[in-house]
Order: C-alpha cells, then structure tokens, then sequence
C-alpha cells in the first residue's frame, strides 16, 4: 500500500512538473511574437494608439475621448497584420476626423520588425490606479492569445453562459466604453479580466484540449 501511495505521489509531481513546463513553453511562444512598448507619458501613449482602437472599433469615439482615453485607459495591443489596413484607414475621412480629434501630437506607431504583434502601456495611467505594471501587461498578453488561438474561443463563450444575467450586468457596468455590442470584444475582455492576474492559468485554459 505505501509503495502504491508513493507511486501516486510521484505521478502527481511529475503531472504538475509537466504542466508547468507546458505552461512555461506557451508563455514564452506567446511573448516571442509581441513588441512590447511602455510609455511613461500618457499623452504620447494617446497620441499612438488612440486611432487604432477606433479603427478597430474597440471603443466608442463618443463616450470615449483622447483626453479620457489617455487618462484612464492603461494599455493596447494590436496585430500588426491590420498596420496596412489601419493606415490606408487614416486617409478616409473617418481616419482623418480620427486625426483631427487627437491634433497635431498624432503619431502612427513604429512597424517592429520580426513581430507579429504588438502591445503597448500606459504607465501613468496604471500608475494612477495603483496597480501593478505586470498584471496590465498579462492583460494585453492574454488579448493576444485569444486572437491566436481562434478555436479556442468558444470556451470562453461557455464560460460566459454559465454567469448570471446579473453578472453579466454587472460585468458589462464595471467596464464602460468598450464596444461590447461587437461580441468579440466582449468575449476578449472577459477573458482578458478574468485571468488577468494569472496569465499562465490564463493560457492553460484557453489551450487545454478538454
């Protein structure tokens, strides 16, 4: 009976051991894609990504303004496969009254090289609301993870279903200006909020086969 109890104990170490190391090799395939930049001016951190979260349609331009926007929004993360998009984007006229709103600090961001992704955040902003730098930033990482792994997306659905419609309320409450009338976005924030503090617990999740 003690060999088989030792046995288990060992088999159980082992699991966690690989499960660790399987969450260690997602985070750093997810972090080798990403171009992080932190801004310690919120102004700059604006005048960079404002556009983008318009030309995505990721907030509201009439609830969300750039001077709320660099004030009170702590990061963004984009994929840098929509850059082209996104600057033939400004010529139009929605892009140009993008432009105007933001004046003459309006800055398109940098293409990294070799990146796919980008993520970028507002310091002062997060700052502001004593949080930690680190969970921001799992927060955008946990955005991109959900852009990659598209099919894994319906478990984050399941997950929504299964709260309350009050939860949902109050989720929807605690969060103003997104967009949550595009379901992506929703989906994206939620599972972005709910794991924000734990990144791997985050990725294990949304790539586990279960």
């Amino acid at each position: 009976m003690k060999t088989i109890m030792i046995s288990i104990v060992l088999l159980f170490k082992s699991y966690i051991h690989d499960s660790n190391a399987n969450d260690q090799i997602l985070l750093k395939k997810l972090i080798s894609k990403i171009e992080e930049v932190e801004f310690d001016n919120s102004d700059k951190f604006m005048s960079s990504t404002y556009c983008y979260y318009i030309f995505q349609k990721i907030i509201n331009a009439n609830e969300i303004t750039p001077k709320i926007f660099s004030k009170f929004i702590k990061g963004g993360s984009l994929s840098l496969k929509y850059a082209k998009e996104y600057r033939d984007w400004l010529k139009t006229s929605e892009g140009v009254s993008c432009k105007d709103s933001v004046g003459p600090s309006f800055t398109a961001f940098k293409i990294p090289k070799n990146k796919e992704y980008a993520i970028f955040l507002n310091k002062p902003a997060i700052l502001m609301e004593g949080k930690d730098i680190s969970m921001t930033r799992g927060h955008e990482r946990l955005h991109i993870a959900f852009a990659i792994y598209k099919e894994q997306q319906y478990k984050v659905q399941k997950k929504w279903d299964t709260l309350s419609e009050d939860k949902k309320k109050k989720f929807i409450s605690e969060h103003p200006g997104y967009n949550f009338q595009k379901k992506k976005v929703l989906l994206k924030e939620f599972f972005s909020y709910s794991y924000q503090e734990d990144l791997e617990a985050g990725l294990t999740f949304l790539t586990s086969q279960q």
